[in-house]
């Protein structure tokens, strides 16, 4: 697996703009067939448009956001196992 360093993902990002990263994200979600392992592979795709956006104070902040979110319905869900337990 190649791992891209930072600084060329970033001179992607900011060749692509906005407009771009969005784009190549709306695209990898129209191409996942909603399978469990498409649904997996689309996480590792966006990840690297995530690291992308770090050209981008904005879109960056966006992606924090996304982030958060994530992270807190990851903590509900853990709440959830421990009252269980």
């Amino acid at each position: 697996m190649a791992n891209l360093p930072i600084k060329q993902l970033r001179e992607v990002g900011e060749s692509l703009g906005r407009v771009g990263m969005a784009e190549m994200a709306l695209k990898f979600v129209s191409e996942c067939d909603g399978s469990y392992k498409s649904t997996m592979e689309l996480c590792g795709k966006l990840s690297l448009i995530a690291k992308m956006a770090t050209c981008d104070d904005y879109w960056y902040e966006q992606v924090e956001r996304g982030l958060s979110r994530a992270e807190s319905a990851v903590e509900s869900i853990n709440l959830n196992l421990s009252k269980q337990a």
